[in-house]
């Protein structure tokens, strides 16, 4: 992420190709490193746990739903994601969803 960030603050105002300017291009493929690899996964992670944590606040529960169970795809063991999903679930009328996931959280907490 910071690394497309640099490309872009080093060429502002250079045109493309197509004679646009610099907003109009896309940006180059960038290769990361194994710790950058990592850094964006686990960014990645804590966007949509955050993302589930403010659907729930929206009252969006299909939107929690969806973002929790992203971050359990990658990381089965996510307590706090576990709670959400299971809370997200009991506010849509999915008890028995609710109960199996929050029991598993309970197990491993």
């Amino acid at each position: 992420m910071a690394i497309f960030a640099e490309h872009l603050a080093q060429a502002p105002g250079k045109l493309s190709k197509s004679g646009k300017g610099a907003g109009s291009r896309r940006p180059r493929a960038v290769r990361l490193s194994t710790e950058e690899e990592a850094q964006l996964r686990q960014l990645t992670q804590s966007l949509h746990a955050n993302l589930s944590a403010c659907y729930l606040k929206l009252d969006d529960w299909e939107k929690a739903v969806r973002y929790a169970a992203v971050v359990l795809e990658s990381d089965p063991g996510n307590v706090k994601s576990m709670l959400r999903l299971g809370q997200a679930y009991h506010m849509l009328g999915d008890l028995l969803g609710a109960d199996r996931i929050l029991t598993k959280a309970a197990a491993l907490h």
